[in-house]
């Protein structure tokens, strides 16, 4: 069980992207809120057995990503349910863990902010803000 946990971490530091997506207009309606966050993991990689894997034992959806002439196809697997999963692969990354933690913590802001209005959800988006600036950076930025 913690070999997969392990090999989760490697590819997160590899092929993944961590962040947080913005979303406003009607999307945002169902948080009370004109816009709020999307937490997004991505890993990408050109073997479509291995992105499988990782979609088999963690979830999420896969998509091709758009080839250029003489690329290999790839693929993009979103993995959802963050808070099931990442807390458990976290110990083992390196390279992007920081990133990792910021998403957790910006996980937990969102859901405060689901059940807030005014003030406490804006403070919270106050740090959300803060969280998306942080993610945006290269890892060894932050």
């Amino acid at each position: 069980m913690k070999t997969k946990y392990a090999y989760m971490a490697g590819m997160l530091d590899g092929e993944g992207y961590i962040g947080l997506s913005k979303l406003g207009g009607d999307s945002s309606k169902r948080y009370n809120h004109k816009w709020t966050y999307k937490a997004r993991v991505i890993v990408s990689n050109c073997n479509l057995d291995l992105i499988k894997w990782i979609q088999n034992n963690f979830g999420g959806f896969i998509s091709k990503k758009t080839k250029g002439v003489n690329d290999y196809q790839g693929y993009n697997l979103q993995i959802g349910y963050h808070d099931k999963w990442l807390p458990k692969v976290i110990p083992y990354m390196v390279g992007k863990k920081r990133k990792a933690e910021l998403l957790m913590e910006a996980i937990k802001l969102l859901g405060q902010r689901k059940k807030k209005t005014n003030q406490a959800g804006e403070l919270n988006l106050k740090r959300l803000e803060e969280i998306n600036l942080l993610l945006r950076k290269k890892e060894w930025l932050i």
